[in-house]
């Protein structure tokens, strides 16, 4: 996997949302851990997590019939937003990235998360240090991103 750039909303380098679980193995192998977690829901929908070691990422699938990319979780200091290497950004940089590509609205969850809800977007930090980015979309019981 050499392109780790995160897309809000539209995915992670070469995986976009809606991918299939088929189509994630076959681009980037079997996952160094795959999970599925119980459901919460009566609709019979699952949510399988595949986590890649080597990539400092978590993929999470979720749908019925079809199981696709619904969210990543990504530790890889080599990710880049909007062209920059995030994870060599403090706080107050990562929401000046932000603002300078257009986006002034998110909430601070204490001291540990910045969340930007129209982008589904979260940078979680300890202390003033960004240790990961969870962003998604939501898909609905057929896998359709919603």
């Amino acid at each position: 996997m050499k392109n780790l750039s995160i897309e809000p909303l539209k995915g992670y380098g070469d995986l976009p949302f809606g991918m299939t679980l088929d189509d994630v193995i076959k681009q980037l192998g079997e996952p160094s851990l795959q999970e599925e977690l119980e459901s919460l829901d009566d609709d019979g929908s699952r949510t399988i997590v595949f986590e890649y070691e080597e990539y400092k990422l978590s993929i999470y699938l979720e749908g019925v019939t079809n199981t696709v990319i619904a969210s990543f979780s990504a530790e890889n200091p080599d990710s880049t937003l909007f062209g920059a290497r995030i994870f060599d950004m403090n706080r107050k940089e990562i929401v000046e990235l932000m603002k300078k590509n257009g986006y002034k609205n998110f909430e601070e969850d204490e001291d540990d998360c910045i969340i930007y809800e129209d982008l589904m977007l979260d940078f979680y930090f300890d202390e003033d240090q960004l240790i990961d980015v969870l962003w998604g979309v939501i898909i609905d019981s057929q896998g359709n991103i919603i």
